[in-house]
């Protein structure tokens, strides 16, 4: 069962080194998009400046899930909830510059043992989600927990609406489903499904048509 490598990134609009480390960053993770290995969210920091407005639409599961990584300043990425390392070309851990190619596919490499799956729709303003997850084998463990998440696949401005000069940003994370906590699945057995059903009213400036959910 092929895995999805997960990939997550704090950043803000009036970060300079984020704008310098962003279009590469998001060029390596639309090329493994692509194909089917990588998905990724962005959260958007309340620092270093209070301009970012995709912070201030939803400071609360930023917030929650800056506290649950804690901080390492910005901007910082982590790979299937592991800081990315620094290697030789690049010293500084947890910066987006240090994700390598071969790190994406060592990762992709390891079978997943849930399958998860997943469906929306817009009715009117609201985002329905339905997000099925199989166990493939048997899970003892009590503490996994399903976060689901509403993203805005792009965000394009016409002039940037902090002091970095980004325009562009993509994957924004809008809403954690039902919360940044997630769902505590407690122990499966193997082939065993549990199914969870959400509902999100979306309000502007988002646009539905660049809604995509991530679980």
């Amino acid at each position: 069962n092929p895995r999805v490598v997960f990939v997550e990134e704090f950043t803000n609009t009036d970060c300079p080194p984020c704008a310098t480390q962003n279009p590469a960053f998001d060029a390596l993770l639309a090329a493994n998009r692509s194909v089917g290995k990588v998905s990724m969210v962005k959260y958007h920091a309340p620092w270093p400046g209070p301009l970012d407005p995709m912070n201030n639409f939803n400071p609360t599961d930023v917030g929650d899930r800056l506290y649950y990584y804690g901080s390492l300043g910005l901007p910082n990425a982590l790979m299937n909830g592991q800081y990315i390392p620094n290697n030789n070309t690049c010293m500084i851990y947890g910066f987006p510059e240090c994700l390598e190619q071969y790190e994406i596919d060592s990762a992709w490499a390891i079978p997943s043992i849930f399958q998860i799956g997943l469906t929306n729709s817009i009715v009117g303003n609201n985002m329905l989600i339905n997000v099925s997850v199989t166990a493939l084998t048997n899970i003892p463990e009590n503490v996994l927990r399903l976060r689901t998440i509403a993203v805005e696949d792009a965000i394009l401005y016409t002039t940037s609406p902090g002091t970095n000069g980004e325009t562009d940003f993509y994957q924004v994370m809008r809403k954690m489903l039902p919360d940044a906590k997630g769902e505590l699945l407690g122990p499966m057995t193997a082939n065993q499904t549990l199914n969870f059903s959400y509902s999100w009213p979306y309000s502007t400036p988002v646009n539905p048509m660049e809604l995509r959910t991530l679980a």
